[in-house]
């Protein structure tokens, strides 16, 4: 499979994603850590720096709040078994999602290959990679949380005290900086995420090997992500249109029940409605995730076996070259 364009790593990617369609379930599990990436990293990104609290893990925690002063030791008790009960079952939803992840991977290289993708071999091709998977994720996790946390941060004492026309510029190049760290993170998990589930690599040598990767192929990794983004935007597009389509049954609902003042109909036309919406906003997280991951993988392998040039100093080379003549 060899892609030398971004137009045929996205074409490559496609046709994986419409043909192999038993693959969507992989990728709705898979869009549950936010396996694309870089989508996920810039709109939470942008909340930050707008102050927004819900843009990171750490900022919905600080405005928790424990107050068991004076309470039982019982009460401690159950509180804290309550805390470990929920951190095992988000640990156990979350390595399924990895697993997910790993195998959504391997089908790409295994699509070279074979006219049918078994999901469940696919599955089972991460699960047996999940620890260094699960950590891979979790430290991405951790690092782009505590990066937006601080945007955050820095976004309240932008607004905050006395107004002065160096702060902004100050808030600016801090978010630079932490979009360039938070993306880079992006790139690296997501490259060695490829050479744990395509070359078994431990993960010592996937996170060298991504590195070396990222540094020959930063501008490429860049291209791509903008590439990622706009079609991710028009995914979102469709989920908007979607919602308004759908929207149909509840007005037509509300409309003949306010005629025959019989509530029934309008139960049934909100619940079509929720379902339908709910049922079409899974697909495409489904088929976008399944479409990112197998582009990203795609471009990996590419780059990985024969190198692959950006086309923006491309572009730049053949504007000095007519320059110059």
């Amino acid at each position: 499979m060899k892609a030398e364009t971004y137009s045929e790593a996205l074409a490559h990617a496609w046709h994986i994603t419409w043909r192999h369609k038993r693959l969507w379930g992989l990728g709705l599990l898979a869009a549950f850590i936010g396996s694309a990436g870089t989508l996920e990293f810039v709109t939470q990104f942008y909340s930050a720096s707008l102050g927004e609290r819900g843009s990171g893990i750490l900022t919905k925690i600080q405005s928790f709040s424990f107050d068991f002063q004076g309470e039982t030791v019982l009460l401690w008790v159950m509180a804290i078994a309550l805390i470990a009960l929920g951190l095992a079952v988000v640990a156990f939803f979350v390595a399924v999602f990895v697993s997910a992840q790993g195998g959504l991977v391997y089908a790409v290289e295994e699509a070279e290959r074979a006219e049918k993708l078994d999901v469940g071999d696919l599955f089972n091709h991460g699960r047996k990679r999940l620890g260094r998977l699960f950590i891979l994720n979790i430290a991405r996790w951790a690092i782009v949380s505590l990066l937006l946390y601080l945007t955050w941060l820095g976004a309240g004492w932008l607004r905050s005290g006395a107004e002065a026309l160096w702060k902004p510029a100050v808030f600016l190049v801090f978010s630079v900086v932490v979009l360039v760290v938070g993306l880079t993170v992006v790139f690296l998990t997501l490259y060695a995420v490829c050479f744990v589930s395509l070359h078994d690599k431990t993960l010592k040598e996937a996170v060298l090997d991504a590195w070396a990767l990222f540094v020959d192929h930063w501008l490429v990794s860049l291209e791509m992500a903008i590439i990622i983004f706009a079609i991710g935007f028009l995914f979102g597009l469709a989920a908007v249109v979607g919602l308004l389509l759908l929207a149909t049954p509840v007005f037509l609902s509300l409309i003949i029940a306010a005629m025959s003042s019989n509530p029934g109909i309008l139960l049934g036309g909100m619940s079509i409605g929720f379902i339908a919406l709910f049922v079409w906003v899974l697909w495409l997280a489904a088929v976008y995730t399944t479409f990112a991951m197998s582009a990203w993988t795609v471009l990996f392998m590419q780059m990985s076996r024969h190198g692959f040039s950006s086309k923006m100093l491309h572009w730049i080379r053949l504007h000095l070259t007519r320059k110059h003549a």
